[in-house]
């Protein structure tokens, strides 16, 4: 076998990395980032200037990054770019990541958390298209 070497870092820095890196990438035209917390959790809602605007739904959108890295502005371009297409708002959830601001399952439980907050019947955000994964969190039976 080859001797691999790898070039470890930590953390914080992996993070800040993609963080300077996502900040160059193009956003769709008129995004605007509004920071706000769902059910202690927090969250983007990203949206952007288009003339098919829709009132009555929400992507929610669970950013990657291996449960250490990622962050809703990392994926705030790819967000950006879905609403000026859909015209649809994106709420972005910052769930914690390990190992600094949470362990597991605290990332299940934030993001299990947000869609019950925009799912909620007295909050109106409730998306008219969602199937899979209400039927997956519904079913979502948090063990303690």
């Amino acid at each position: 076998m080859a001797d691999l070497k790898y070039d470890i870092k930590p953390v914080a820095e992996l993070r800040e990395t993609i963080e300077r890196t996502a900040a160059s990438w193009e956003l769709a035209p008129g995004t605007t980032f509004e920071e706000t917390i769902c059910d202690d959790v927090p969250c983007v809602w990203i949206s952007a200037d288009t003339d098919t605007a829709v009132k009555d739904a929400v992507y929610l959108h669970i950013h990657g990054g291996g449960y250490y890295r990622g962050s809703a502005r990392v994926d705030g371009a790819v967000c950006s770019l879905i609403c000026g297409i859909t015209g649809v708002r994106t709420l972005s959830a910052n769930y914690r990541r390990p190992p600094d601001e949470g362990v597991f399952p605290a990332a299940i439980d934030d993001v299990y958390a947000v869609w019950k907050w925009l799912t909620k019947p007295s909050g109106g955000n409730v998306s008219p298209g969602r199937c899979g994964p209400d039927v997956a969190l519904d079913r979502y039976d948090p063990v303690r």
